[in-house]
């Protein structure tokens, strides 16, 4: 896992993922949280999407605070 500041500074490689850091990010009594469901896109036209039964919810384990350089 890398942070950068700048895309131009992206790493040449063959694959990667680039995610935006939100910076004012949605929480859960102070806690940071995401969910993940499992989707399977099967046909465009028609439209067809089966959504798996179980996801998954991951809650931070510390309070949020917003980043600076002595918590990155």
């Amino acid at each position: 896992i890398s942070l950068i500041r700048n895309c131009e500074k992206l790493p040449v490689q063959d694959h990667f993922i680039v995610q935006e850091y939100l910076d004012k990010p949605f929480l859960m009594e102070g806690y940071k949280f995401d969910l993940r469901f499992y989707i399977l896109v099967t046909s465009c036209d028609p439209l067809r999407v089966f959504l798996y039964n179980d996801g998954l919810v991951r809650m931070g384990t510390e309070k949020y605070h917003t980043p600076n350089e002595s918590n990155l």
